[in-house]
């Protein structure tokens, strides 16, 4: 398996976003309370806006999925799966 690393300069996330972080490849995936973003390639790629507060993020396994799938751990007990910047459930 090859893998990339992110590096982004220009993207300090540190001061700007909570301590929920997944990296998968070329994507990196950051959340805040209650904000969910993408970035691929240090480019913003995708983001949403949550009903409740954010836990935890984690992504599924590609071997199985050809994309990226986020999951969101929200406060209220919901796991909450992302496509394509919406959710699925």
């Amino acid at each position: 398996m090859h893998c990339r690393v992110l590096h982004c300069t220009e993207l300090d996330y540190r001061n700007t976003f909570g301590e929920h972080r997944y990296v998968e490849g070329a994507d990196l995936f950051i959340c805040g309370n209650y904000i969910y973003n993408r970035y691929t390639d240090c480019k913003d790629s995708n983001y949403y806006l949550s009903a409740d507060k954010i836990n935890d993020v984690l992504c599924l396994p590609t071997e199985r999925i050809p994309e990226v799938t986020p999951i969101l751990a929200c406060q209220d007990r919901v796991l909450r799966v992302l496509q394509v910047c919406r959710g699925i459930f």
